[in-house]
């Protein structure tokens, strides 16, 4: 069936782009203005990149979020990290948001390696945050959405990324 014929049976308007035939980009969150207002959000990786965004995208829906320096391979820089947002929040957070990557590119000379630098007990390391606030939140009764940023292939494989994949399949299982 034709997208016009799709359009009409539909009764709307499709919008994809004729030479892609993908659907344009957002440019503003498909959420209201103030859905997070008075929520507090912590996001790692929240300088740069997709991480950036988040914190953006969280600001822009009323989210309080705290910036805040840290090393997430750290669990004494963790810990600073979380009593600065509380200090500057007066509360734990609503929304954790574990976005922080390091990527190790690597072929097969090189592999072992990085592996044996990037992927030992990572996993773990990048646990700290949820850890930390885990257990603040536990120990205040309260609740909040946890959310692991990872990519598919830690699923479907792809070449020079398998350190990368690793820890984030391992940060995957921890958070299910």
């Amino acid at each position: 069936m034709s997208s016009k014929l799709l359009q009409l049976a539909l009764g709307v308007r499709l919008y994809s782009t004729p030479a892609t035939g993908r659907f344009p980009a957002l440019k503003a969150p498909m959420l209201p203005p103030g859905t997070f207002e008075g929520r507090v959000a912590f996001v790692t990786g929240g300088g740069t990149g997709l991480g950036r965004g988040i914190t953006q995208c969280l600001s822009a829906l009323g989210a309080r979020v705290i910036p805040v320096a840290l090393d997430v391979r750290d669990p004494e820089s963790v810990r600073r990290a979380a009593d600065l947002t509380v200090e500057g929040c007066g509360c734990l957070p609503h929304m954790v948001v574990n976005n922080a990557a390091e990527l190790c590119l690597s072929n097969r000379e090189t592999l072992a390696q990085c592996l044996q630098n990037h992927s030992r007990h990572r996993p773990q390391r990048n646990c700290y945050v949820s850890l930390e606030f885990g257990k603040r939140l536990i120990d205040a009764g309260q609740g909040a959405s946890f959310l692991a940023v990872t990519t598919n292939y830690t699923a479907l494989g792809s070449p020079f990324v398998a350190p990368s994949a690793a820890a984030k399949a391992g940060v995957e299982a921890l958070t299910k």
